[in-house]
């Protein structure tokens, strides 16, 4: 029993006995996160993600392998097929593709390998499945608070021209409606500007910018394009116009950007506990695990200058 438990074949449950774990094999002692990209720099949610999977790792003596998809389910089956035959890892957090027919997900069940999923892109909610999530339901209440509670009153919605995360766009302008509604406030129509780091000045955008004193903003890079924008065209950030931002990102705190932070640091240290669990075969039923964002207030947000 105890080599067989010093193999990671059986686990022990206190006042329970013993079982065997999922794995029916030796653990390697790593896991792997596949993800969309490997270029963090451009996935700020994704680095944040994988700095919570690296904590949580290290706390319990694992390696993490860190590999990435572009998007392509034939390349996400690939990857996570080739790992576990060669037996290089002992389960998988998986940042799916936006792929309807999910034949990773179904290729993981067949083969009753432990997995957790990160949150979804587009995909189908997984409530069969271990996973690991923001709770969207309420995301921007806080920043629309503190922005009414400055004293804004005109308060706009800016959100990127993208199919790849469109319906986590769409739930916080739904959110941001909610919230204008309660606070008995004029809702306005989503601004929708590329998704690029930089946003081009036209006549009809400047002028919807003039048009309010406070302005949230889908991501993090959307908030720092505008604040540059601001820059070129003499428009004073906080003075003139509040901005606030989602992620919390690097960039967002060089800029001193008030931000919602959605702490995908703690939900990757999360996942890793859920892995473990589904590994020594301890999770009985489909478990969820999620965190709420929480504000954090910079020098991008003021009492509006003019009424």
């Amino acid at each position: 029993l105890k080599v067989l438990k010093a193999n990671g074949l059986i686990t022990v449950k206190h006042a329970k006995g013993m079982f065997v774990t999922r794995l029916k094999r030796k653990k390697t002692g790593r896991i792997l996160f596949l993800g969309h990209t490997g270029d963090f720099n451009l996935a700020p949610v994704h680095a944040a993600f994988a700095s919570g999977l690296r904590a949580g790792c290290s706390g319990q003596g694992l390696q993490l392998l860190l590999e990435h998809h572009d998007g392509k389910p034939g390349k996400e089956l690939t990857v996570v097929r080739d790992l576990w035959v060669r037996e290089q890892i002992d389960g998988v957090v998986l940042w799916e593709c936006k792929d309807i027919k999910m034949r990773t997900r179904r290729f993981l069940k067949e083969h009753s390998i432990p997995f957790v999923l990160a949150p979804e892109i587009g995909n189908v909610p997984a409530e069969d499945c271990h996973r690991v999530t923001v709770e969207e339901a309420h995301v921007l209440d806080d920043a629309l608070e503190h922005l009414v509670h400055l004293g804004h009153d005109r308060i706009g919605f800016v959100m990127l021209k993208s199919t790849e995360t469109a319906h986590y766009y769409e739930v916080r302008y739904q959110n941001y409606c909610e919230g204008m509604a309660r606070s008995g406030l004029k809702t306005l129509p989503a601004w929708r500007v590329p998704a690029s780091s930089a946003i081009t000045s036209t006549p009809a955008l400047m002028k919807k910018i003039h048009s309010v004193s406070a302005i949230l903003c889908c991501t993090g890079r959307v908030a720092s394009a505008l604040s540059t924008l601001c820059l070129r065209e003499g428009i004073r950030v906080p003075g003139d116009l509040s901005l606030v931002g989602y992620d919390n990102s690097s960039i967002s705190e060089a800029l001193e950007m008030t931000s919602l932070d959605p702490q995908n640091w703690k939900i990757g240290e999360l996942a890793v506990k859920l892995l473990i669990g589904e590994i020594e075969g301890k999770l009985e039923e489909p478990t969820h695990k999620s965190t709420y964002p929480r504000l954090v207030v910079r020098g991008s947000t003021a009492a509006p200058s003019f009424s």
